[in-house]
């Protein structure tokens, strides 16, 4: 069995379909080999996948109209943040996943002019948002771009299933948006305070970065999971 030991840089979520969809979604797996096959990873990518960054010491700026967003823990106090390498440690710990207090999804946009309905349901920005012992941390859905077509081209995807996977995500982030925020497309405005009423169904961490590469010390270097072809 693979045991893969390194920093996990990605969280996969199955939004609001349930887990018994999501694992029919990818779980394309031989019997005698159980491990996902390179299409149906391609295919998990991007529709239902947060990201963060595991190497960085710095916490990305949630802001609304130029504000920062505020975190309230179950205490009613406010909530620390944390960078994604602190979340790659926990994430990286059996278990630590199953033990948070809680994860929600914030909607939120550092320039807030987004009137548009369509350029809002694509560009609005996702989180989801991890929250344990009054310290919380984030990973974020991806925009809907032509850098996140040209990305998924690069993985040897046809047009037909490009198109297919930002249908998804697309689906996936009107969903969120529309009953995180459901006045946005009357009032443009977004909660300065993260609520906490629009919740993931199930998560389920990635099989992380299959790393093989060392540097001159022997240490790893850090590849991102679309740089891995396969197994």
């Amino acid at each position: 069995m693979l045991q893969v030991q390194n920093v996990f840089d990605e969280m996969y979520d199955d939004g609001f379909t349930g887990p018994a969809t999501y694992a029919n979604d990818t779980a394309d797996m031989d019997e005698r080999n159980p491990i996902i096959t390179k299409s149906k990873q391609k295919r998990a990518y991007i529709a239902n996948t947060f990201f963060y960054l595991p190497t960085t010491d710095e916490v990305m700026p949630i802001t609304v109209a130029g504000k920062p967003v505020t975190f309230i823990t179950k205490d009613g106090k406010a909530a620390e943040r944390r960078p994604g390498s602190v979340l790659a440690v926990n994430l990286a710990t059996p278990g630590w996943l199953s033990t948070v207090d809680d994860a929600y999804y914030v909607v939120t946009s550092s320039t807030h002019d987004m009137s548009s309905g369509d350029t809002a349901l694509k560009n609005l920005a996702i989180h989801l948002i991890i929250e344990k012992d009054g310290i919380v941390y984030n990973t974020s859905l991806r925009a809907i771009t032509q850098s996140l077509r040209d990305d998924l081209l690069n993985l040897g995807m046809t047009p037909e299933d490009v198109d297919a996977q930002i249908s998804h995500l697309l689906a996936l982030r009107t969903k969120i948006i529309k009953q995180y925020a459901p006045n946005y497309f009357i009032d443009g405005r977004l909660p300065l305070e993260a609520a906490k009423h629009v919740k993931p169904t199930n998560m389920r961490i990635s099989n992380g970065t299959l790393n093989n590469i060392v540097d001159e010390n022997g240490n790893p270097v850090y590849r991102h999971l679309n740089e891995v072809d396969d197994f």
